[in-house]
């Protein structure tokens, strides 16, 4: 198994850093970590954080998403194509056996809640299953939902625009160094903003059917200086699906909306953490 990273170029390509032989045996005890990413965002923006993960004994797999496509023709169904891809990342290792764990940042929280559905211990028809959802500092809503139906505010502040003349139905991030990378070192800043992808409108307007926190088991990481999904907004995600009888691990980190790149260490440890419970 590998560790896939993507797009270290405008051009998309893949890199695949094997696991070290000493880890293994440690790894195939431990659940595969798949990673969903957040809109805009592609497999290399975390490839710091699955080598830190991958160092203490995880076979990660993080996904490459329909969304993300920054061709000036987007689809129209992107929405569909990206549960797609994350269902059948998840259940091309439970079927071979292994436990899974979903870490999905940001939008990720949206379309991951709802691919992981039917896949729990309970539910799942194979050897393998989801055995942890963790949303780092990521959307962890309720059927019906939609990012714009929680609104606009110091809260939930608008980060993104129909702003490319290429491409009238795609969305744009505002500022992403101010909304995403604040505290990430400068280096690292200007790779991560080179590396942003597409999102398309339509993708933003979809809201889960379903969603799979209501039956696996799920943490919370939250991003306590997060610019984008603010710390009062993540608590507000998190005290509504309590409220619906769910319980909610929650750990916390000093972090932007980007602990993957500004503080990956501390990340893999946090994920570790909410592992050693499932």
């Amino acid at each position: 198994m590998a560790i896939q990273l993507q797009r270290s170029s405008p051009v998309s390509s893949c890199i695949y850093l094997e696991r070290k032989t000493t880890n293994m045996s440690n790894a195939a005890t431990k659940p595969v970590i798949v990673i969903v990413p957040g809109a805009w965002h592609v497999p290399a923006h975390y490839a710091y954080l699955a080598l830190k993960l991958n160092s203490i004994g995880y076979t990660v797999d993080c996904l490459e998403l329909s969304s993300t496509n920054d061709e000036k023709d987007l689809p129209e169904n992107t929405w569909i194509e990206d549960i797609n891809i994350i269902r059948n990342a998840i259940t091309s290792h439970t079927e071979a056996g292994r436990d899974v764990a979903v870490v999905m940042h940001s939008f990720g929280g949206m379309t991951g809640s709802e691919a992981a559905c039917g896949l729990g211990k309970k539910e799942s028809e194979t050897s393998g299953a989801v055995v942890k959802l963790i949303y780092m500092t990521a959307f962890m809503i309720q059927e019906g939902q939609t990012r714009a139906s929680l609104g606009v505010g110091d809260d939930w502040p608008e980060i993104a625009e129909l702003d490319d003349p290429k491409n009238p139905k795609a969305l744009v991030p505002l500022d992403p160094k101010h909304f995403f990378y604040h505290d990430v070192p400068e280096q690292k800043t200007q790779r991560a903003l080179d590396n942003l992808g597409g999102c398309p409108l339509s993708h933003v307007m979809n809201t889960p059917t379903k969603v799979a926190w209501r039956e696996i088991p799920t943490a919370y990481l939250i991003c306590e200086d997060d610019r984008a999904l603010t710390f009062n907004g993540q608590k507000q995600l998190i005290d509504a699906v309590r409220a619906q009888g769910v319980e909610v691990e929650v750990a916390s980190l000093k972090a932007s909306h980007s602990p993957f790149l500004s503080m990956p260490g501390e990340t893999a440890k946090a994920i570790h953490g909410f592992l050693e419970k499932a």
